[in-house]
């Protein structure tokens, strides 16, 4: 009876410590720092999270964000793509960063999906560093509401 018990706690355990060293699940907002001033980063990339193991119509195998592409280099030809966070992340350490989950209900993984088939190749001339960037992309999808921390602080 103790040594079940034991095993039923250590197989809990490990499950806790895989799934939190994987550490991303589908519908994640995705944190990337970008240019840092000394330590500080003067802003953040944004993506969603959408995994190698799901299956979405345009999407390859190792292809796990979604996200508003090519802002930073050329903004009249960013669009809403699929991407490799390993090409995106550059010299940051990916986090989770949905920080609206105190406030507001995330979709379910079904209106998700729907959503970024939707905007998929869809975003050609649509980005603006205001109103629509790769924040509120991220936000968008998650949520079904846009919203940008990152703007509000420089406003």
């Amino acid at each position: 009876m103790m040594m079940r018990m034991k095993l039923t706690i250590l197989a809990i355990l490990l499950f806790q410590l895989t799934t939190s060293v994987k550490g991303f699940t589908f519908g994640d907002i995705i944190k990337f720092d970008r240019k840092k001033i000394g330590d500080i980063a003067s802003y953040n990339h944004y993506a969603t999270y959408v995994g190698t193991d799901k299956q979405i119509p345009g999407k390859t195998d190792k292809q796990d964000i979604f996200h508003f592409s090519g802002e930073k280099k050329d903004k009249k030809n960013a669009n809403c793509v699929f991407a490799e966070m390993s090409n995106v992340k550059e010299e940051s350490t990916p986090e989770v960063q949905n920080y609206r989950d105190h406030n507001a209900t995330k979709r379910t993984n079904e209106d998700m999906t729907t959503t970024i088939i939707s905007l998929h190749n869809n975003c050609t001339n649509a980005y603006n560093i205001i109103s629509a960037n790769c924040e509120h992309l991220a936000t968008y999808i998650r949520y079904g509401s846009a919203s940008c921390r990152q703007v509000s602080l420089f406003l």
